[in-house]
C-alpha cells in the first residue's frame, strides 16, 4: 500500500509516499493502541513495585535507626553491657520470667577491688581497659544462666540478676571471681610505657597487726585484678503477690516488680560490703542480717573468700 506523507525540510514541506507493509485496518490501529495501553499499564505498575520497594526500605531504615538509638539509649558504651535504664527494664522482665515459671531469682552485685587506684596510678584509659575485660568476663560466666542480665550501673559496679536460688547465686558469684582472677589486661601507664594488670589468682593475703591485709598495701595492689561480690534472693511468693496485685496495670505491676528487685539488689549490696572486708571474695546476705554490719560486727554465716581465707574478726 502506498501512503502519502508530509516531510518538513529547510527549503519547506512537500508530499513524499511512504510505504507501509500490509494494509492498514481499524484492526491494526487498535492493536497498536492496546499495545500502547500495555505499555503504559506496565510502566505504571513498575513505577508502583519501585515506589512500594523504596517506602519498605525507608521503614526498615527508620526500624532500624529506632532499634540503633533505644539499644544505645540502654546500653553502657564503654563495656556495652546495659546502663542503668536497660536495667530496669530487663529486670522487670526477668521478673516476670521467674513469676510465669516458679523459680526464684537471685541478684549479685560486684565491684573490682582496688579500682580507683588503678584510675589514679595507671590512667583511666588503662580503668577503661580494666573494666571492659571484667565485662566480657562476667557476660561469659552468666552466659550459661537463661534470661540473666548484666548491667553496669556505674563506675566499676556490675550489677547481675538470673533466675537461680541463692545457692545458685553464690555459686555463679564465686565462677565469675574465680573467672576474673585469672584475668590478663595489657595496658600503658602515664608516660606510654607498657604495664601489665593480671588477676590475683590464688595469691595468698597477708594480714597485718591492723588486720588490713598487707598486700593491699603494696604497689603490688594497683596491678592485681580481682572482685569482690554480694549475693542475695528474691522470694518468689513475694514477687507473684506484687505482680498479681497490679495485675490489672501494668505499669504499676512492672514497678511493683522492679522494687523487689532493687530491694534484693540492696541486700546484695550489703553483703558486697562484707566482701570487701577481705577482698577477692564472696559473701551472700542472709535472713538474720538486717542492716549493714559494721567493721566490728560478726562475719556472716555464708562467705565463700578467696584463697581459704576466714573473715577478719
Amino acid at each position: 500500500m502506498l501512503l502519502l506523507g508530509v516531510v518538513v525540510g529547510a527549503a519547506g514541506w512537500w508530499w513524499a509516499p511512504l510505504v507501509v507493509a500490509g494494509p492498514v485496518t481499524a484492526a491494526t490501529i487498535a492493536l497498536d493502541r492496546a499495545g500502547q495501553r500495555a505499555t503504559s499499564q506496565e510502566r505504571l505498575l513498575a513505577e508502583h513495585q519501585a515506589a512500594v520497594q523504596s517506602a519498605i526500605a525507608e521503614r526498615d531504615k527508620a526500624l532500624d535507626r529506632a532499634s540503633t538509638e533505644h539499644r544505645n539509649a540502654c546500653t553502657d558504651p564503654l563495656t556495652q553491657l546495659l546502663n542503668r535504664k536497660g536495667w530496669a527494664a530487663s529486670a522487670v522482665a526477668l521478673g516476670r520470667h521467674c513469676a510465669d515459671i516458679g523459680i526464684q531469682l537471685f541478684v549479685l552485685q560486684l565491684d573490682l577491688d582496688h579500682f580507683k587506684t588503678i584510675n589514679d596510678l595507671w590512667g583511666h584509659p588503662t580503668g577503661d581497659k580494666v573494666l571492659i575485660k571484667a565485662a566480657a568476663t562476667v557476660r561469659g560466666v552468666v552466659r550459661a544462666h537463661d534470661h540473666a542480665v548484666i548491667a553496669r550501673l556505674g563506675g566499676e559496679e556490675i550489677v547481675v540478676a538470673a533466675p537461680g536460688d541463692l545457692t545458685a547465686g553464690v555459686v555463679a558469684a564465686e565462677r565469675i571471681r574465680a573467672a576474673l582472677a585469672e584475668v590478663r589486661v595489657h595496658a600503658t601507664d602515664h608516660n606510654g610505657q607498657p604495664v601489665v594488670l593480671a588477676g590475683r589468682g590464688n595469691q595468698p593475703v597477708r594480714w597485718a597487726a591492723d588486720g588490713v591485709p598487707a598486700f593491699d598495701q603494696t604497689i603490688k595492689a594497683s596491678r592485681a585484678i580481682s572482685a569482690s561480690i554480694g549475693a542475695a534472693h528474691l522470694d518468689l511468693a513475694a514477687l507473684r503477690a506484687a505482680l498479681d496485685a497490679s495485675d490489672t496495670d501494668q505499669a504499676r505491676a512492672d514497678q511493683a516488680a522492679l522494687e523487689l528487685i532493687e530491694h534484693a539488689g540492696s541486700q546484695a549490696d550489703a553483703a558486697l560490703y562484707q566482701a570487701k572486708r577481705v577482698r577477692n571474695a564472696v559473701c551472700a546476705f542472709t535472713d538474720d542480717m538486717v542492716t549493714v554490719p559494721t567493721a566490728s560486727s560478726a562475719p556472716l554465716a555464708v562467705a565463700t573468700p578467696a584463697m581459704g581465707m576466714p573473715l577478719p574478726a
